[in-house]
């Protein structure tokens, strides 16, 4: 990461990677659907979503018809220890959720929280 702050890592990531529509937009609709994190060591951009939906949905941030929330799915991460990162943003949002999910090499990953959790 160097000398750039979390969220302008975050931004890179957009020049580096194909992605369906640019960081503003991303940005916005977690804004408007999700949840906006920046702090001086990590940048998220998160949402709830249902473990049981179909990956398309969960992956996408301007859906939010979800039945029932039971994941925090962490749409973008940078910066240092996502672990920490996510219990601090259950936390901030005040929800507490079964499982967390993220792409990783544009593959779904799906953890239980207390799983997850147990790396801090």
């Amino acid at each position: 990461m160097g000398d750039m702050k979390p969220v302008e890592a975050a931004a890179a990531v957009y020049q580096r990677e194909a992605c369906a529509r640019s960081f503003p937009h991303d940005l916005e609709l977690h804004l408007l659907h999700g949840y906006v994190i920046n702090t001086p060591d990590w940048f998220m951009m998160c949402r709830p979503v249902w473990s049981r939906a179909p990956h398309e949905l969960i992956v996408d941030p301007s859906y939010n018809e979800f039945s029932v929330l039971d994941t925090w799915h962490i749409y973008l991460f940078s910066g240092s220890n996502i672990y920490r990162a996510a219990y601090k943003a259950q936390q901030l949002a005040g929800r507490v959720m079964e499982n967390v999910s993220f792409e990783k090499r544009n593959r779904l990953r799906m953890h239980r929280m207390a799983d997850f959790m147990s790396r801090l």
